[in-house]
């Protein structure tokens, strides 16, 4: 394929550092970005990507051919409910009736969502076919009011689905050596779904799938490879397919050449659900901190599974004293049933919303019963397990938004600095409505924006603060470790928030970079750094007291192998 080279002018567009929306939060202040987070920002933004020509060879193949391939969409639509006939409608009781509208509803939206999939997947592989010969291409980032980096194109990037992330992979090259290759045979048991492993475990793992996963290398598309494998509700079998199915190329050739042999594919290492891990690490609390891995216990501990014990057994209770939704969940709750209500915890989700994530996520659509009321009965259950296993966490987050409340009650935003030094703003200023009439009379349209002389929000000031304030702290933790590992010689970042990657051969150094800074950011009292943020601003105004901390040693973290790995 033949490619043009272009000369003469290019349009520039210019792009605002920090992002907005209707609400300009951190962006209405003067010069709220700090020299660290722009020398972060300039370090994840000059790294040297490429196309994996491999994974997209493999991935135009599957597409051309029509597979039914792990990360595609069905390129067909769910058939609908079949309609239901005007007699029976009309004896109908209005559950019935709503229990229909609900099932073609959700059929509906999952059309709706397959359809932007497949758009989304066809931008992907185009860009990639235009951008292959390219030696290499970057993606320039920006941030948003918390401070959390992202790369500006959208589709085809390295924050971007499986798929995304399979078709790129660092323009330069770097081998391994054996400390590499042993966090390369990490990589691919991550991919496959082996992450609750210890990473000893893993290595063995892949080592004793070794030959299928240098088959899947060889030949992709073979009928019966494991990487292909859907489950019964057409997810794949393994976590990340298309990353897999890159790593699998890197080990075979390193395993034919040498651990002198330059690959590509970057390596993540992933935190224990990081909003827990900074809640229990501002609260020095050791029960959090052993759940989410901030302590060496001598295995992978996972809060997820202990969540989902919790429920379980208060399923099996109920139902042993005959509560009919019990009975719809008994066998039916996993680690994956609570895990999204688990992960968004820290950032704000409310009990109506873990019941409507159950729902979205497909957890009770084969459960006897109404799926709301099957949902609304667990979300309960999800909401006290959490609070039996995580005390700490919610009492912080408590303190986060008493604070929001009291300042919004005087008309004042939250004003904070995340460890990066960013100072950051939080302002949902209610809402102007402007509706403007067309020519057509009656059609009109509205447009919504902050109106500071209307006032602050006060319910989403609160709602808002915890999950807000956490990103932050995750953000600014993220742009301390990329500055030390830039420091180190690292130039190669893959980063999505509370996961950071770069070449195999430099994890451990990356690691080294990743808990020093964490440690450093939280042998501060940074509860009291907050309070002092709110109090230069607003001396006057009668805030919440600080939680109680507790006897967690944070240079734990140091002998934790699971803190991000």
């Amino acid at each position: 394929m033949s490619h043009v080279t272009y000369r003469g002018g290019y349009l520039s567009l210019p792009l605002k550092l920090v992002k907005t929306s209707m609400h300009g939060h951190t962006a209405d202040l003067d010069d709220p970005i700090s020299d660290t987070v722009l020398a972060a920002v300039n370090a994840v933004q000059a790294t040297r990507w490429r196309i994996n020509p491999f994974v997209s060879r493999v991935m135009w193949e599957a597409y051309e051919r029509g597979m039914q391939m792990p990360g595609f969409p069905s390129f067909d639509d769910e058939p609908m409910p079949p309609d239901v006939a005007a007699d029976v409608w009309s004896a109908m009781t209005p559950e019935e009736r709503s229990d229909v509208k609900m099932a073609r509803a959700e059929v509906h939206g999952r059309n709706a969502k397959a359809q932007g999939k497949r758009e989304s997947l066809k931008r992907k592989l185009d860009m990639a076919l235009e951008l292959q010969s390219r030696p290499a291409i970057w993606f320039p980032h920006a941030v948003d009011f918390r401070g959390r980096i992202y790369p500006t194109p959208q589709d085809l990037n390295p924050q971007g689905d499986d798929v995304a992330k399979g078709l790129l992979q660092f323009a330069d090259g770097k081998g391994p050596g054996e400390t590499g290759l042993y966090w390369l045979k990490v990589a691919v048991a991550n991919a496959a779904g082996q992450d609750k492993l210890t990473l000893d475990e893993r290595v063995a793992w892949t080592d004793a799938n070794v030959e299928e996963v240098r088959a899947t290398a060889r030949s992709p598309l073979a009928f019966g490879r494991k990487w292909l494998e859907l489950d019964d509700r057409g997810e794949p079998v393994y976590d990340a397919p298309w990353v897999f199915l890159a790593l699998a190329k890197d080990l075979d050739d390193v395993l034919t050449f040498g651990v002198d042999h330059p690959i590509h594919t970057p390596i993540n290492i992933d935190a224990t659900c990081s909003g827990i891990q900074h809640l229990s690490a501002l609260g020095l609390d050791p029960a959090g901190a052993r759940a989410t891995n901030l302590m060496n216990t001598g295995k992978r501990e996972d809060l997820y599974s202990e969540v989902a014990a919790h429920v379980k057994q208060a399923v099996a209770d109920d139902a042993a004293r005959g509560v009919a939704e019990a009975h719809a969940w008994v066998g039916n709750v996993s680690r994956s049933t609570v895990k999204r209500a688990v992960m968004t915890t820290p950032y704000g989700v409310t009990e109506r919303g873990i019941r409507d994530q159950l729902v979205a996520d497909g957890h009770t659509r084969h459960l006897d019963g109404r799926p709301y009321q099957n949902a609304e009965y667990l979300k309960n259950k999800i909401v006290d397990a959490m609070a039996a296993t995580v005390v700490s966490a919610r009492q912080i987050m408590g303190y986060f938004q008493g604070v929001a409340r009291a300042l919004a009650k005087e008309g004042l935003p939250l004003i904070w600095h995340n460890p990066a030094g960013m100072l950051i703003q939080q302002a949902y200023w209610n809402m102007a409505e402007t509706r403007v009439r067309t020519l057509q009379g009656a059609l009109s349209f509205s447009f919504w924006d902050s109106n500071k002389d209307l006032g602050l929000d006060v319910v989403k000031q609160a709602q808002s603060a915890a999950p807000n304030v956490i990103h932050s702290f995750d953000a600014g933790h993220l742009c301390l470790a990329v500055n030390a590992a830039y420091k180190e010689g690292i130039r190669h970042f893959s980063l999505v928030h509370d996961s950071y990657g770069c070449h195999a051969a430099d994890i451990p150094l990356l690691q080294h970079c990743i808990k020093n800074t964490f440690i450093s950011i939280y042998s501060t009292d940074r509860l009291e750094r907050f309070e002092k943020d709110v109090r230069r601003y607003a001396p006057d105004v009668e805030l919440p007291p600080r939680p109680e901390k507790g006897g967690f040693d944070i240079t734990e973290v140091w002998d934790s192998p699971y803190f991000f790995s």
